[in-house]
C-alpha cells in the first residue's frame, strides 16, 4: 500500500525492515550513519541496508523547478514532494488528489513526502488550517505544468499536436489514433523536467498552464480512504518514535519543580553510580541526564538531587485569581494602523457599524515585563513577570458610544476561558543525529524548515548543515512541545557528540506542554426597536507574546530555561 505520509527514499532505504529482519532484530528499528550517511540496519536484509543518500551539506531545493515537486518513475508512477506536514487531519492524502487531478494520473498510484527539509520545498510547514485553502495552491499549479510539459514531450514522441491528444491515468494517446499511445514514465523517468517556473515567493510559484475546473476534478472533493489509518491500526506505520540510531543514548529533563526557579546546585554523584550512567548536562536552569538506555535515564532523572530557589513572589496567579488578575493587569498601548485593524471586520460587521451605529474592537493581550516570554502561554519559567495587558488597538468604527446611548436594548455578556493544555497524546520527543559535524533531527514537529532555522541559529551551525525529518507522531489541537524535545536533544547530540534520543514523560508534557492562552472577553451588543444590532463592543486580555513563533531560539522552552533568550522575543 503507497502510504500519504512517504519518507524520503534515502530514509526510507534505511527503516524499512522485512518481517523476518524484524524478527531477528527483536523489534529494533536502527539506522547508522557513517562517512558516507545511512548505511545498515541491524537485522535487516541487504537492499534495506542501501546507503542512505549524503551527509551534506543540506542545501533547500528549488520551489522555481518542477523537479522539487514531482518525480515521475518508470513504472508510471509518481512522487510528490510538499512542504507542509499531516498532524492527522488526512492533508497527506488531500494533496494526493489535487496533485493526481492536476497531472492526470491515477491517486493509487502516487506518494507523497512531506516536510522533509533536504528534499521538499519550503512551505513553512503546518498551522492554522490552512494546508488545503490556501498552501494548495502551488501544488496545483505546479502539477497543472507538469502536465502541460508532458503533453509537449507526448506531442514530439507520437508525431501529434497537443490538442489532438488526450491524457488518462498517466497515458497520453492520439485522439483519433488511440493505439499510438505513450506513458508518462516513458517519456521522462529517469530525466528532469528542468522547466523553470514563475513567482516571487513559494504561494504565488506558477507555470504556464491553468488550473482544472471543478467539474474536471475527479479525485479533489471525493471521499478517498486514508491510506494512513490503516497503517496506524495494525502497528505498521513508521512513526518518528520507532526510529533508533546505534550509539544512540537517551536523554531525559530535570525541570524546575515550580516556574521562574532557579538552579542552586546539582549533586552529579547521586547518579554516577547507577547502571548506564552517562552524563549529566546543564545550562542555566536547563537541567537533563544523559543515560545509554531509556528506562535507565528515567531512573536517573528521578533520583537526581538537584535545590532550585523558589522566586520571592509567584510568577503567576493560582488558577481560582487568575480571572481577576488580568482584569487589574496594567495597559500597555500598543496602537496598531486602523487600516489593518479594519482587514479584520468582515462585511457584516461593516455594515452594523455604518452612520450612528458603531464597532469597537478593543483587543488586550495581558503581559510579562521584559524578563519573561510565555511561548504560546506556558507558566513563565525564568525572570519575575508582573503581569499587564498589552492593547492591540482600539479598532472603532463608526460611532459605537452614540448607537449604545440611543439603543432600545443592551445585551452583555463576560467570558473567561482559562488556560488550556494541546494535551498531544503522548509525551514530546525527537532524536537528533551530530554525524559528520551535521544535525539529523527526526520530528513531528509541524514546521520542518522553521525548527532547521531554529536549531541551526541555536545551536550557531549553517543553515546548510542541518536537516530535519519529519515523521508521523501525537499531534493535539494546537501546537505540541515537538519543538522543544528536538531543540534539547539537538543540544545534548552536540554536546555529547552522539545520537540523543529525548522524550518528555506524561508529567512533564502535562505541565510544560504548550497551551492555548487564557482570555478574558466582554462583549455587548446593542439593538434597535426592530431587533437589529446598531452597535457592538468586544474586548478582550490575554498574555502577551500568544504567537507561538516559528521555532526560532526566542520561542522554545530550552532557551527560556538557560536564559539565552532575548527579552522581547521578534
Amino acid at each position: 500500500m503507497r502510504s500519504s505520509n512517504r519518507l524520503p527514499k534515502q530514509i526510507e532505504d534505511v527503516l524499512v525492515t522485512h518481517r523476518r529482519g524484524f524478527l531477528k532484530s527483536a523489534g529494533l528499528l536502527a539506522v547508522s550513519f557513517g562517512v558516507f550517511g545511512a548505511t545498515a540496519i541491524e537485522g535487516a536484509d541487504e537492499q534495506s541496508s542501501a546507503r542512505a543518500g549524503s551527509p551534506g551539506p543540506y542545501r533547500d531545493p528549488d520551489f522555481h523547478q518542477i523537479d522539487s515537486w514531482i518525480v515521475i518513475h518508470e513504472d508510471n508512477t509518481a512522487t510528490f514532494y510538499v512542504g507542509k506536514t499531516d498532524p492527522g487531519q488526512g492533508t497527506g492524502t488531500c494533496f494526493r488528489q489535487l496533485m493526481s487531478d492536476e497531472l492526470d494520473i491515477a491517486f493509487e498510484k502516487t506518494t507523497c513526502i512531506m516536510g522533509s527539509t533536504d528534499v521538499t520545498v519550503d512551505q513553512v510547514g503546518s498551522g492554522g488550517s490552512t494546508a488545503i485553502e490556501r498552501d494548495s495552491w502551488p501544488m496545483r499549479r505546479v502539477a497543472a505544468e507538469a502536465r502541460r510539459v508532458l503533453l509537449e514531450m507526448g506531442s514530439e514522441h507520437l508525431g501529434a499536436p497537443v490538442d489532438e491528444l488526450a491524457v488518462q491515468d498517466a497515458v497520453i494517446t492520439v485522439k483519433s489514433e488511440p493505439s499510438k499511445r505513450v506513458t508518462y514514465g516513458e517519456l521522462i523517468a529517469g530525466k528532469k523536467f528542468n522547466i523553470t517556473l514563475t513567482g516571487k515567493n513559494i504561494n504565488s510559484v506558477t507555470g504556464k498552464a491553468k488550473t482544472k475546473s471543478n467539474p474536471e476534478l475527479k479525485y479533489t472533493g471525493q471521499s478517498i480512504q486514508r491510506d494512513d489509518i490503516p497503517a496506524k491500526v495494525d502497528g505498521s506505520l513508521k512513526w518518528a518514535v520507532d526510529v533508533k540510531l546505534p550509539g544512540m543514548v537517551h536523554a531525559r529533563n530535570v525541570k524546575p519543580p515550580f516556574a521562574c526557579a532557579k538552579l542552586t546546585s546539582i549533586d552529579e554523584s547521586s547518579v554516577k553510580s547507577l547502571p548506564g550512567f552517562i552524563k549529566v548536562v546543564s545550562k542555566g536552569n536547563y537541567v537533563a541526564v544523559v543515560c545509554e538506555r531509556e528506562e535507565q535515564a528515567i531512573r536517573a532523572a528521578r533520583q537526581l538531587k538537584t535545590t532550585w530557589q523558589k522566586p520571592a513572589t509567584a510568577p503567576f496567579p493560582a488558577s481560582e485569581d487568575l480571572f481577576n488578575y488580568m482584569r487589574a493587569a496594567t495597559a500597555i498601548s500598543e496602537p496598531k494602523p486602523g487600516g489593518a485593524g479594519d482587514s479584520e471586520l468582515s462585511p457584516g460587521s461593516r455594515r452594523a457599524a455604518e452612520g450612528d451605529a458603531g464597532l469597537r474592537n478593543n483587543a488586550a493581550r495581558s503581559a510579562g515585563d521584559s524578563g519573561i516570554h510565555v511561548p504560546p502561554s506556558r507558566p513563565p519559567a525564568a525572570g519575575n513577570p508582573e503581569m499587564r495587558a498589552a492593547v492591540a488597538g482600539p479598532i472603532v468604527v463608526g460611532n459605537p458610544d452614540a448607537a449604545f446611548s440611543g439603543a432600545a436594548k443592551i445585551i452583555q455578556a463576560e467570558y473567561e476561558v482559562p488556560f488550556q493544555g494541546h494535551t498531544a497524546f503522548s509525551g514530546a520527543h525527537a532524536l537528533a543525529d551530530p554525524s559528520n559535524g551535521q544535525m539529523t533531527v527526526y520530528t513531528n514537529d509541524m514546521k520542518s524548515y522553521s525548527m532547521r532555522r531554529g536549531i541551526a541559529n541555536f545551536l550557531g551551525m549553517p543553515h546548510d548543515s542541518v536537516r530535519v525529518v519529519w515523521m508521523m507522531g501525537p499531534q493535539g489541537f494546537g501546537r505540541s512541545a515537538a519543538e522543544d524535545a528536538a531543540f534539547e536533544a539537538a543540544w545534548i547530540a552536540r554536546e555529547i557528540g552522539r545520537p540523543v534520543r529525548m522524550q518528555w514523560m506524561r508529567e512533564e508534557e502535562t505541565a510544560w506542554d504548550t497551551k492555548g492562552p487564557a482570555f478574558l472577553v466582554k462583549m455587548r451588543g446593542a439593538l434597535d426597536n426592530g431587533g437589529s444590532l446598531v452597535a457592538y463592543d468586544f474586548h478582550a486580555r490575554s498574555c502577551d507574546h500568544n504567537h507561538v513563533g516559528y521555532n526560532e531560539p526566542d520561542s522554545v522552552l530550552i532557551a527560556q530555561l538557560m536564559g539565552t533568550r532575548r527579552a522581547n522575543p521578534a
